[in-house]
């Protein structure tokens, strides 16, 4: 039997800030991950799942989909694709690594369609893979995010005990609750990312030696989020 899986356009996640650091990654919300398998006698059999997490990790950008729910329809067929031929179990995920640098980013109001090689890691072997992706400048979904934060920031300024076990958490057992002061914490909502700003981080990063001098403002700022 012949197995394969496809990846959407989604797997990329929402590629959204077009600044000198790049497109910001996140998990879709809308993924659809198909799994095809054809055989003897024209056999074919497709598998979908909407499990799709995007992360980035040493320059790379790296999707998983988790296969525990991959579905084909028929529930004894399920079973046996996923204990028997994946061996979920034991290979409970299917991940794609892509070098973040082999990946093009939009413009403003751009669409990029190209081809990436990465490399596919299934039932514990690994192969390397061709990529064809497209993606969009997404000032949208951008704002979207911002305006989320900006109500996270009320609620916080407010009241942040309900969600200081995340913060304690992060820090991997170096900070009881009790030591973690909350006057400490700063809260500050997203803002456009004016030129005065830049021209005075830009000043000084040169000075340091840290940024390849002629980067302008219209280069490196994108605020289409506030548009």
């Amino acid at each position: 039997m012949n197995k394969f899986i496809s990846i959407g356009a989604p797997a990329i996640g929402v590629m959204a800030a077009s600044t000198l650091a790049r497109a910001a990654l996140s998990s879709p919300t809308d993924a659809r991950v198909v799994f095809d398998a054809a055989g003897p006698a024209g056999m074919k059999i497709e598998g979908t799942t909407s499990d799709l997490n995007v992360a980035e990790d040493s320059g790379n950008v790296v999707i998983t989909v988790p296969l525990a729910n991959l579905t084909t329809g028929i529930s004894l067929r399920d079973h046996h694709m996923r204990d028997k031929y994946l061996e979920v179990p034991k290979f409970p995920a299917a991940v794609l690594t892509i070098p973040r640098a082999a990946l093009k980013f939009p413009n403003p109001s751009e669409k990029v369609e190209a081809d990436a090689q990465g490399t596919i890691t299934l039932h514990g072997q690994s192969r390397p893979v061709s990529v064809h992706y497209d993606t969009k400048d997404d000032g949208s979904t951008l704002a979207a995010m911002f305006r989320a934060q900006a109500r996270a920031v009320e609620v916080l300024e407010k009241d942040p005990t309900p969600y200081l076990h995340y913060l304690i958490a992060e820090t991997g057992g170096l900070l009881e609750p009790h030591e973690l002061q909350t006057w400490r914490l700063l809260h500050a909502a997203p803002q456009p990312y004016t030129r005065g700003r830049f021209d005075d981080t830009y000043n000084w990063t040169v000075k340091w030696n840290m940024v390849v001098p002629g980067a302008t403002y219209e280069k490196v700022v994108d605020n289409r989020a506030w548009e």
